[in-house]
């Protein structure tokens, strides 16, 4: 099944009612208390939400996680793989590390408070984005190409650039006290 395309209003509303359905004074609490409130969402009411969006967007019900789940895999979602790709480097005598998350989806896995150890936890093989990384830079280079050797076989020396005209409007006798 593929996800539809649905404005970001739009899933801002769907959303917002989801939330509204499960916790129903939640847009009454103080914003720093649904901050608060939005890091450790207890599963129960995680699962509530999650079963309005489904509801509300592909007019779908489920009652347990594993439906949830179950359902949720069957979404043909080519592009959220849940990897995050890693290299390290060093420059200099400083160690760097690099994270590539290739998706939204990827990124939502990985809590700030345990960043490293659930970054390992979905580590690919780096090859893999070196490899996308010089495809696309080969197709840079062709594309660039491309639009240089058009421009040579399209230019025309003789043919001027227009150039704004400018005019000066000055009021009758403006200039009479400049002598």
């Amino acid at each position: 099944m593929k996800f539809p395309t649905i404005p970001s209003s739009d899933r801002e509303a769907i959303l917002r009612r989801a939330v509204i359905r499960a916790i129903p004074a939640y847009y009454a609490w103080p914003k720093t208390e649904r901050e608060r409130y939005r890091l450790s969402v207890p599963r129960e009411q995680y699962l509530l939400i999650r079963q309005a969006v489904l509801r509300s967007l592909f007019d779908i019900e489920v009652s347990t996680e594993v439906e949830m789940n179950e359902v949720l895999e069957g979404f043909d979602d080519e592009e959220a793989t849940l990897q995050v790709y890693i290299q390290r480097e060093t420059r200099g005598l400083e160690p760097h590390i690099k994270f590539v998350f290739p998706h939204k989806s990827a990124l939502d896995e990985v809590r700030f408070s345990h960043f490293f150890s659930h970054c390992q936890r979905i580590a690919g093989d780096f090859a893999e984005v070196a490899a996308v990384t010089e495809q696309e830079q080969h197709a840079a280079s062709a594309f660039m190409q491309a639009q240089y050797s058009d421009i040579q076989q399209n230019f025309d020396p003789s043919v001027v650039p227009l150039r704004k005209k400018r005019k000066i409007v000055l009021a009758d006798g403006a200039l009479d006290g400049l002598s």
